[in-house]
């Protein structure tokens, strides 16, 4: 039976945050897509010791013609330094196994998660930022070595990544086709929900500011956040002034616990403020929302723009506050809500789940 290999050169661990959540998606996506199709599927995953007891068993055990590819995904760490405390014990692990792949002509595919490291606003400083962006540099170089297909968040990445053009593929992350009851509205008036940090990557300052201008006579739109409670400690003083606003709802949760609250919503918020950065960004957040069948109001980064453009599931704002009212208006209406949401559900069904990903991987691994 041919075998495809799932392969985490990291700890999965339980997904309380979006880097972990694409992880977690494609494990499941991998095993239902093998099953389907009449492959085995093998998952490596752990610490270095861990992965090199796994590896030492594939050695002896399995028959190199029968793997048909391998895909995995990088950690937001560089590839030697993905261990708790960062120290690599078996430093080697991972190039061996890339090198037994080329070795068995084997197709490799990694997705790369990040490239923060390139910019200002990478938080490590002094000599620990020089080590990492070495190592991270060196990440690259064995992946241009190995790699028959580099998979991106979006296409813009790459201006930063420099791999070459024809090994790139975008693989951007995915939604769950959920069989949920599909709310009638009947009215203009629509509850927008942000589910995302607090931090200044977003901008929440611009979302309160609109909606405090847009019901300032009358309530025309709500609004719920969903956050972690640590965070909103913190960043509390921003809600000062809407807090007890009838129009607006403060929630903290993740994972399971959001699907009741997204019951609530009819319009999902990617408010993140546009740089260099976010501009490649595609958002975890953007297709969960979909999942729950909800179109989408976002800011006009340029990745995520490009999607919501290309399937018609929402409309796309400037950075302020006049243009996001605009915008809140527009997809208020019934008739442009309604298109939206048919596009939703739509896309969904035909192209943006996790085991569409799955086949995308297969098709680009495996063609000549």
């Amino acid at each position: 039976m041919k075998k495809i290999i799932l392969y985490f050169p990291y700890s999965l661990s339980k997904e309380t945050s979006g880097s972990m959540v694409r992880p977690s998606k494609m494990k499941k996506a991998f095993k239902q897509y093998a099953n389907e199709n009449q492959l085995e599927y093998i998952l490596i995953e752990g610490e270095q010791k861990e992965r090199n007891n796994q590896l030492q068993k594939i050695y002896r055990e399995v028959d190199p013609k029968e793997i048909e590819f391998v895909y995995m995904e990088n950690s937001t760490l560089p590839l030697l330094l993905t261990e708790k405390d960062h120290i690599p014990r078996f430093p080697f692990v991972d190039i061996h196994f890339f090198r037994f792949l080329k070795k068995h002509d084997i197709p490799l595919g990694v997705f790369y998660r990040d490239v923060l490291w390139k910019f200002n606003i990478y938080s490590l400083k002094g000599i620990k930022r020089k080590m990492a962006i070495f190592f991270y540099k060196l990440e690259l170089s064995i992946y241009k070595k190995f790699v028959k297909v580099l998979y991106l968040p979006s296409f813009e990445m790459n201006k930063y990544v420099k791999f070459p053009s024809d090994k790139v593929f975008v693989l951007p992350p995915a939604a769950e086709q959920r069989n949920l009851i599909i709310k009638k509205s009947e009215n203009d008036l629509k509850t927008f929900i942000y589910v995302g940090g607090l931090s200044e990557y977003y901008a929440i300052p611009l979302l309160i500011d609109t909606f405090m201008k847009y019901n300032k006579e009358q309530i025309k739109a709500k609004l719920i956040v969903v956050c972690r409670k640590d965070e909103y400690r913190q960043k509390e003083y921003l809600f000062a002034e809407i807090k007890n606003k009838s129009w607006f709802q403060m929630f903290h949760a993740f994972g399971e616990d959001l699907n009741e609250i997204y019951k609530l919503a009819d319009v999902g918020v990617v408010a993140t403020n546009k740089n260099n950065y976010t501009d490649f960004a595609v958002p975890v957040k953007l297709f969960e929302y979909i999942s729950f069948q909800l179109p989408v109001l976002a800011t006009n980064c340029l990745a995520q723009s490009q999607i919501i453009k290309e399937d018609k599931i929402g409309v796309i704002c400037k950075g302020e506050s006049l243009d996001m009212i605009d915008k809140i208006e527009e997809i208020s209406k019934n008739e442009v809500y309604l298109k939206c949401k048919e596009n939703v559900i739509n896309v969904v069904k035909s192209k943006h789940q996790w085991i569409h990903r799955v086949n995308c991987i297969r098709e680009s691994l495996t063609k000549n």
